[in-house]
């Protein structure tokens, strides 16, 4: 038995209304006086339009499962994390090296602040991809800096533009494994419906998706 995706319902509805369209156009045309078919067929193409509205409204919403996985392991890192650093933090303080303690706190909070800034994209795709980049950049001991701007909509940011920024962003990370001293990966949502991706450590560099 054929099962339908949710695309191929979308098109099949919209294809069916525009069907009964033209054949309600037809009617019209021809002046038929058959108010009754006109009738029905008018309301079967109002059911057919407020089926499609439906069905390409949860086709949108729609969040594939990889992407919440993505979510909850960044998550899950970042609270073993955690205790990892508390495990640190108890140990210096124990061993009266309080003001390495105190630096590196704030290299902690400095690092996490990244991860709060995400939460800003609202989009679960966007932060999902934009997780795996931190993650990524982290084991390579890149050094990450995202700008989203508190008016940013991630409406404006398209499925091909989200695919291009982690291929784009992969693409120099592996560029600056060859790279010595501090690697740094900038992320910049500031202007609508683009993503700008830089690196100091790559002479500057810039990429505008």
């Amino acid at each position: 038995m054929m099962v339908l995706k949710r695309r191929e319902l979308i098109y099949l509805t919209s294809g069916g209304q525009l069907i009964v369209c033209l054949i309600l156009l037809g009617m019209l045309i021809a002046e038929t006086h058959y108010t009754g078919i006109a009738a029905l067929s008018a309301t079967f193409c109002a059911v057919l339009f407020l089926s499609t509205v439906f069905l390409v409204r949860g086709f949108f919403e729609y969040v594939p499962k990889k992407d919440w996985d993505s979510i909850f392991l960044c998550w899950r890192l970042q609270r073993h994390d955690f205790n990892n650093h508390l495990q640190i933090i108890y140990t210096m303080i124990q061993l009266g090296k309080h003001e390495k303690a105190l630096e590196y706190m704030n290299n902690v909070k400095r690092d996490n602040e990244v991860f709060s800034a995400v939460c800003r994209l609202e989009d679960p795709r966007i932060i999902s991809e934009v997780s795996d980049i931190i993650l990524s950049a982290r084991q390579e001991g890149i050094s990450i800096i995202l700008d989203i701007p508190g008016d940013f909509s991630p409406e404006n940011i398209s499925q091909n533009t989200i695919k291009s920024l982690s291929e784009r962003t992969r693409t120099l990370m592996a560029e600056l494994k060859g790279v010595s001293g501090k690697r740094d990966l900038n992320i910049s949502f500031a202007e609508p419906g683009k993503v700008k991706i830089s690196s100091n450590a790559l002479e500057g560099r810039t990429i505008v998706i």
